[in-house]
């Protein structure tokens, strides 16, 4: 039985053994979780990448190890520097739907990754700048700096980029969300620039507001789980911390190769490409 706490402002503390086999009310109860709450933390687990695999696979599709981007390097440190709020994927068709981070190994209390709901904040725009912002569509584009925002919002010409509404219909429960990321979105079409930033920037007002965000502090045994469609992730300067290892399983049925295969001759961790495998260095 899965017992849960009501995190603030949204998600939810679950308290269960994840390393045990669910029954199949419980994995009913996990997927209508994670439906209600999007963020989902679960404490003190001893999990192998197997087990992250069954937990993710209760949720939906799983993305192989061999076909995750940059395995390597989400399985050992990503630095200490600031990393701006985005969603994963969102300058192409298919964000990913989910994604879990495992910490193998961090300095207790040191690190964190924080969480803000596109849902919560469009629940809070004023109706005058909602009705605005109806019809129109956000340019989002692969990120060139991922510290801060730093976008030249004419590089969607020549950088993958993917057209979404600003006010995009969850997938699955078909909540509003506010789309935009200070990180990827590059403009809003049919605006000129100095009016798509400035709308852009009181946006990211409601959607960073200090009391909106959710800071997940690591621990050793931690599982987190996030709906990637209703939520965007980042963190401030990890500088303080000596190591942060945050094994990461992703649910979902593209990979990012799958969705930007330009990318494959370009990275260095690529060994091979044909019978539409992509793998990795990690897994040579």
């Amino acid at each position: 039985m899965i017992d849960i706490r009501a995190l603030q402002p949204f998600g939810a503390e679950l308290f269960a053994d994840l390393s045990c086999d669910l029954d199949s009310q419980d994995q009913a109860r996990l997927c209508d979780l994670l439906s209600r709450h999007k963020l989902l933390v679960c404490r003190d687990q001893q999990l192998t990448r197997e087990d992250q695999n069954r937990i993710m696979g209760y949720l939906g599709p799983v993305l192989p190890a061999e076909r995750e981007h940059r395995e390597l390097a989400l399985d050992g440190d990503f630095g200490s520097a600031p990393i701006a709020y985005h969603s994963d994927l969102l300058f192409t068709p298919s964000p990913y739907p989910r994604i879990s981070l495992f910490a193998l190994d961090v300095d207790e209390g040191l690190s964190s990754t924080r969480f803000v709901s596109g849902i919560s904040a469009c629940a809070a725009l004023p109706v005058q700048l909602r009705n605005r912002l109806e019809g129109l569509h956000a340019i989002s584009i692969v990120p060139q700096v991922q510290t801060h925002r730093a976008i030249d919002p004419d590089a969607s010409s020549v950088m993958r980029s993917h057209r979404h509404p600003v006010l995009s219909a969850h997938p699955v429960t078909g909540e509003t969300i506010l789309l935009p990321t200070e990180m990827q979105t590059a403009r809003i079409e049919g605006l000129s620039l100095a009016d798509s930033e400035a709308l852009l920037h009181e946006l990211f007002g409601y959607l960073y507001q200090p009391d909106r965000v959710h800071e997940h502090v690591w621990h050793r045994g931690d599982l987190v789980i996030w709906d990637n469609h209703a939520l965007q992730h980042g963190r401030d300067d990890q500088s303080a911390r000596r190591v942060r290892r945050l094994r990461r399983v992703v649910g979902a049925e593209l990979s990012f190769y799958d969705l930007c295969p330009e990318f494959v001759k370009d990275d260095p961790q690529i060994k091979d490409w044909g019978n539409g495998q992509k793998w990795t260095a990690a897994n040579s």
